[in-house]
Order: C-alpha cells, then structure tokens, then sequence
C-alpha cells in the first residue's frame, strides 16, 4: 500500500494521544481495571495494523477495527478519547484495499477460477500450544480473552472432534506493560474454551475432547472460587493448588457417610516457578495497576497448598473448615479444578496441567460483588505467568505435545 508509512505514523500518533488520556483519566478514575484494559486493547489493535502492514492479512485489519469499536462501545461517546477518529483512520485503509482489490479482480475476470486460500481450508481444530478453560464464559474465560494479543471466535464442525462447540482461538506474544512487544516473531497458540454449566462432570468431557483435539503442552484453568477466611485467605487472593481433592466421594453406611477423596496433582515444576516467582509477579502488577489508577493498589496473596473440590455449591457457615477436616492446608473451594487435572493426566500423563483461581467469596453469604474483580487478577495473573515463567515449556517444550510423533505429522 502507497501510504502504509505515513498512515503508520498517523495511526501510531493517535494510539499514544488515546494512550496518555487514559493513563491520565485512569488517575481520576475509579474504572481502573477498565482503563487498563482498554489500554491493551488499543495497543493490541496497533500491534495488529503492524503486522497488517507487514504481511498483507487482510483479518488482522478487521481485528484491530474490532478490537477498537468494542473498546468505544464500551466507553461510550463521553469517554471516546479519540477512538473514533483512529476507528476512521483504519477504516479509510481498509476502503483503500477494497478498491485495489476490486481493481485487481476486474482484470483477472478472464483467467482462471482463484483456488480458495490456505486460510479458508485451514481447521478450526489446529494445535495450539495452550489451552485454557473456564468454567462459564463471563466473566472467568472473558477476562483471559482480553489479555491476548489477538483472538477470534469459532464453532467446531461435525469432524472436528468438538461439534457444535463455541470456542476460541488466539495468539500471545511475549510483551511488558500496556502491549510493548518485546520478542518479536515467536508467539503462543492458545485454544480457550468454557463450559455450559459450571461442574465435575462438564468439565471432564470438555477437557478431554479438547486435549485430543488441539494436543497442547499445557492446560489451564482461569475463574474463581472460594477461600478459607481461617488459613489467611482474603478475597481477590489467588489460589494456584499444588493438590486437589474431591470432599464428596466416599460411600454411605449405617453409621453415616465415610468420605473418601480422590487426590490429583498439578504440575509440580510449574507449582515450582509459580512459588518461585508468583508474588513478585502479582506485586509488580498491583504496581502497574497503581501507576494507572494513581491509587495505592494492595497486591492480592498466592496460595499455592490445597483445594477442596466438589459437585455442589457451597453457601455455608463452616462448611469450608468441615471440608478442610480431611487436609489442614485446605485454602479453597471450586467444582472443577479436580476434573481439569484429572481430564489432562488421563488424556496424556506427558501434559502439564494446573489451575489459577481468584478468590471471590468465603463459601457463606455468596455474592459476585467481587467476582469480576477476582477473575480480573486471576487471568492477568496466568497471562504474566505464561510469558514470564513457562514460554520455554509452551515454545522450547513443544516435543511434550501429543501426537508430535505420529507419522505425517
């Protein structure tokens, strides 16, 4: 394109203006995790018109408009900051390559039928290199999807192993605060997926489907939970459990019933690096946050022991403390981490699995006053996680994928 330099630097120039407003609004404001977001989101669409520049992908341009009309949706006119004028700016790039394209089309109307690009014939059931799960889509599996550079929505065929299932595929890069690219060229392909009931079972069958269809490296859990108000834990804290148990198995007798839990285990080098380096992520995020919303922000605390697992909600006085009967470092409570790890260690022992949970409530008096807020660390968290602490397990560690070795592929 003739004018790709000068509308890069037209484009750049409008995304740094945008950019200032909201850092300086963000100090004002009370929307801090809002503007932050939108932050990325607006660097992420730049990043994205780059590589429409650099590669000619015309699906990069109508992400990065995408990305920017659901950031000005969600502003609204009175906190536009300019999105607009940068949504317009796009937009005459891409009127521009419509009638170059209309243009070329015109004077190839008497040769051959174009044969479908790669693009088109390509699955939506590729490998990815990581795949994350949550178990409802708003706003556990949401709050990740806005932490990737990119992504798109899709459905599984008949053939693809996942029929009829709305999933999500994208790719994150390796980058620092607000979306500076800082590793050019290597990127993590991610399948996100969420449950349509929250749940053991649900979970189980999705995870098992999943791993066989995109043979990631690694599996993930983003959401929340409760936590247990007398090992320490507060809410928005995060839990990463290094064990899960199930507190409703066992069997019913005369004399009541006798639990008998099943245990699973997450990946103990990955359980390694999140206690190596876990808190000083989340400190320096609370720092970032801070920065943005000219407010102290309080980093949350990682737990990293044990989670109880169950089939029903909890919404009980000492219920948590009875549960915790059977283990003394119990932190948490959810209804699917067991059957994440479970799903994944079966599916392929070679499999790194593990879970990431912010906290939420304390399993009595239930509200999702803090819910958002919660899912909000516990998917930032597992972003800064990835491509701080575990890029060479998803990028140098792909020889664990399944079906690495399987001829023909």
């Amino acid at each position: 394109m003739s004018t790709g330099t000068s509308t890069l630097a037209e484009v750049e120039k409008l995304v740094q203006g945008i950019r200032s407003r909201l850092i300086v609004g963000g100090r004002r404001s009370r929307q801090t995790y809002s503007d932050l977001a939108d932050a990325y989101e607006v660097e992420g669409a730049l990043d994205l018109f780059r590589r429409f520049l650099q590669a000619g992908r015309r699906n990069d341009l109508n992400e990065a408009v995408a990305r920017l009309d659901a950031v000005a949706a969600r502003r609204g006119k009175a906190r536009d900051l300019g999105l607009r004028a940068l949504i317009s700016t796009l937009a005459i790039t891409a009127r521009e390559l419509n009638e170059r394209e209309r243009s070329e089309a015109a004077s190839n109307l008497s040769v051959s039928p174009v044969r479908p690009s790669l693009a088109s014939q390509t699955h939506s059931h590729e490998r990815a290199d990581l795949l994350v799960v949550g178990a409802l889509l708003e706003p556990e599996l949401t709050a990740f999807l806005e932490r990737l550079d990119s992504y798109g929505q899709r459905v599984g065929s008949g053939v693809s192993g996942l029929p009829g299932v709305t999933h999500f595929r994208g790719i994150l890069g390796r980058t620092v605060a607000l979306g500076i690219r800082s590793d050019r060229g290597r990127h993590v392909r991610v399948a996100c997926l969420f449950q349509d009931s929250p749940g053991l079972t649900d979970c189980a069958a999705l995870v098992a489907n999943a791993v066989r269809v995109f043979r990631p490296s690694v599996v993930a859990m983003t959401g929340v939970c409760a936590g247990r108000r007398g090992m320490g834990v507060r809410k928005c804290d995060l839990i990463v459990p290094r064990s899960v148990f199930t507190y409703d198995t066992g069997k019913h007798t005369d004399a009541g019933f006798q639990r008998e839990p099943l245990w699973c285990s997450a990946d103990p080098e990955i359980i390694r690096r999140v206690r190596a380096k876990g808190q000083s992520i989340l400190d320096r995020l609370a720092g970032e946050i801070g920065i943005v919303s000219g407010r102290p922000t309080r980093p949350p605390r990682l737990h990293a022991e044990i989670m109880a697992c169950g089939t029903a909600v909890v919404n009980k006085e000492g219920m948590l403390d009875e549960i915790a009967d059977a283990n003394r470092k119990v932190v948490g409570l959810d209804m699917e981490s067991y059957a994440l790890l479970r799903a994944s260690q079966l599916s392929d022992p070679r499999i790194k699995a593990f879970v990431v949970k912010g906290v939420m409530d304390y399993a009595t008096g239930k509200s999702d006053a803090v819910k958002r807020k919660a899912a909000f660390w516990a998917a930032t968290f597992l972003r800064e996680l990835i491509v701080g602490e575990l890029w060479d397990l998803l990028i140098d560690g792909g020889g664990r994928r399944i079906g690495r070795t399987r001829t023909g592929e």
